[in-house]
């Protein structure tokens, strides 16, 4: 009777070490996610102020300040756009990370109701 308890406290202990193992597999995957999109998002931010950078540095004459002046809207509209789409995206990764973290806590925990019933 007694082998039974220290084989169940055994397996209990190497489901736990498989559910942990799992959960730090997902967050791994998810910080390389995280930090693969989070660079991109500061690539494309660069490159739309050098490219701003670069229209002013080019501004000889009044006209042409106006002209880039009147594009200010636009770059401002790109930005903020990109900024929405790049919030979305990390939502979306977090909600992602979220439900897959619940679903192996609920396997982990389903497999540890099972064997004690």
């Amino acid at each position: 009777m007694s082998y039974d308890i220290f084989e169940n406290v055994s397996k209990q202990q190497e489901n736990l070490l498989a559910t942990l193992q799992k959960l730090n597999t997902l967050a791994v995957s998810n910080v390389e996610k995280m930090t693969d999109m989070q660079m991109g998002t500061l690539r494309g931010y660069s490159e739309m102020t050098v490219q701003q950078m670069r229209a002013i540095a080019e501004v000889k004459s009044p006209q042409q300040l106006q002209e880039y002046l009147a594009q200010q809207t636009e770059s401002v509209k790109a930005m903020a756009e990109k900024i929405i789409a790049d919030a979305k995206a990390a939502a979306e990764l977090g909600v992602a990370f979220n439900k897959e973290a619940q679903k192996i806590a609920q396997d982990s925990l389903g497999t540890v109701t099972n064997k004690a019933a």
